[in-house]
């Protein structure tokens, strides 16, 4: 036979490829978790672009002598200056490719938007670095015995005076720390642990040692790729990392009648900063790298 009409080199041309919007595999966005963690500030309608957050010394008291006049004890505030940048991003669709397309600008804000989230996790994570205590070690997966040295150093520093204490972990990282779980036994890690690794859940995280821990793929890569930075800290307006809005984060539409086009424009204006490097605030948890 020959000449027959087929999907071949024949008439391939003929057929349309059918693209359904249902069908798009979207990319896979980290889940935004650090906002509800840290402490959040606005600079919104101020005339300014930094923000200058006071520390309190530590003050201590000392036994005082019948009859002796008390010295006064120096009173030495700290403060951390933050100020803001712009974040964004920009997708333009031309009019005619919007006509014969699937991809719409709902699609498009969404990712936009997420983009932008992302670049607000990563950025706060980033800041892990500055605090002054890290627990863990270089290149060495995490252990059981580095979580709990990690929440230690916090209470030490009393930390627990301050608010609650979360945790933010690496995937490699809590994959690590369930992996050494599951090959301990004991009361307390046979029963409170392994029920707690049971239930994790990417969005929700789990608390375990009375800490709630969450996992994020934005987790920074330290010391040239060798290691994964952790965090465990205070939550909310104790927290040593701060979040200073200017402009929250926002997607806006903006026509262009020259080209024709629609433009998805994400954007935010911020600052995050390590207000507070203590062991009172938070700390670092570096392990090995994946």
């Amino acid at each position: 036979m020959a000449n027959e009409i087929d999907t071949g080199a024949s008439a391939g041309e003929m057929i349309q490829a059918e693209v359904l919007s249902n069908r798009i595999i979207q990319a896979a966005y980290g889940p935004s978790v650090m906002l509800g963690l840290v402490r959040l500030e606005s600079l919104a309608g101020a005339p300014s672009l930094t923000g200058e957050y006071t520390k309190d010394p530590l003050l201590t008291a000392s036994a005082l002598t019948d009859g002796t006049a008390i010295t006064n004890s120096a009173y030495d505030p700290t403060s951390v200056t933050v100020s803001t940048a712009a974040v964004g991003l920009a997708l333009e669709q031309t009019d005619l490719h919007r006509a014969g397309s699937i991809l719409d600008m709902g699609h498009l804000s969404d990712i936009a938007g997420r983009a932008v989230a992302n670049k607000i996790d990563t950025d706060l994570l980033a800041e892990v670095a500055d605090f002054g205590t890290a627990v863990g070690s270089t290149t060495v997966n995490l252990t059981n015995a580095n979580i709990l040295s990690g929440i230690y150093e916090l209470k030490l520093g009393n930390a627990q005076d301050r608010g609650d204490i979360v945790g933010v972990l690496h995937p490699i990282q809590v994959f690590d720390w369930l992996t050494d779980i599951a090959s301990l036994t004991g009361t307390v890690v046979g029963t409170e642990a392994l029920g707690a690794a049971a239930g994790f859940n990417i969005k929700r995280g789990f608390t375990l040692y009375g800490v709630e821990w969450f996992e994020s793929s934005l987790a920074a890569s330290v010391a040239t790729n060798a290691d994964r930075q952790g965090y465990v800290g205070v939550k909310g307006q104790g927290s040593g990392l701060l979040f200073q809005v200017k402009i929250d984060p926002r997607v806006e539409l903006q026509r262009d009648a020259k080209m024709p086009s629609w433009s998805v424009v994400a954007y935010a204006a911020y600052g995050d900063e390590c207000i507070d490097t203590s062991t009172s605030a938070g700390a670092a948890i570096i392990t090995d790298h994946e």
